[in-house]
């Protein structure tokens, strides 16, 4: 080879590892973002005034890891049931709280953190379906709902708020 082939070469392959590194950045940059997702804080609906308090929302990403949660009885997921990718849907209630059990569903408890967040990404990245977008009176999109799908065709709904974070994502139960 001459030196000019050798440096074209080379020259790729800079670029491939820059493009790899951009997108490693990029992911890692999504995934620092939906780091909230296991930090939930409240958000008093409406914030202005807490004597016409219309709901208390508290985020929560829906992965219970070896199920933890579950084994130290701080919520309970009655009638269970479990799909291909290893997602849980059942009722949540939690012993300790006054609440009526709603239907939910869980990640796949043996997946990590990371994978789970790999997954929506991927489903960030691939979104299939549109569900709902609610926009204030400027027109102005609030809060939207989508669907996306990952690599393995996983379905994950998400939320995004005003400035297109990702504020709550969860597996979409598939039936067999």
């Amino acid at each position: 080879m001459n030196q000019s082939s050798n440096s074209h070469i080379h020259t790729a392959i800079q670029i491939s590892h820059i493009a790899h590194h951009q997108s490693d950045v990029i992911c890692n940059c999504i995934q620092f973002k939906l780091e909230g997702l296991f930090n939930p804080i409240i958000k008093v609906i409406p914030t202005d005034d807490w004597s016409k308090i219309k709901a208390i929302w508290i985020p929560l990403l829906h992965h219970d890891y070896r199920n933890q949660l579950e084994r130290s009885e701080n919520i309970t997921i009655l009638d269970k049931k479990t799909d291909k990718f290893g997602t849980i849907q059942g009722f949540l209630t939690a012993p300790h709280e006054n609440y009526i059990p709603y239907l939910t569903t869980f990640f796949n408890p043996t997946w990590t953190k990371d994978f789970v967040l790999e997954q929506i990404v991927q489903a960030s990245n691939n979104v299939i379906a549109p569900i709902s977008t609610i926009i204030n009176d400027h027109k102005a999109i609030i809060q939207k709902t989508v669907v996306g799908i990952t690599d393995q065709g996983m379905h994950i709904q998400m939320i995004f708020d005003t400035n297109n974070n990702i504020i709550d994502a969860y597996p979409l139960f598939k039936k067999e």
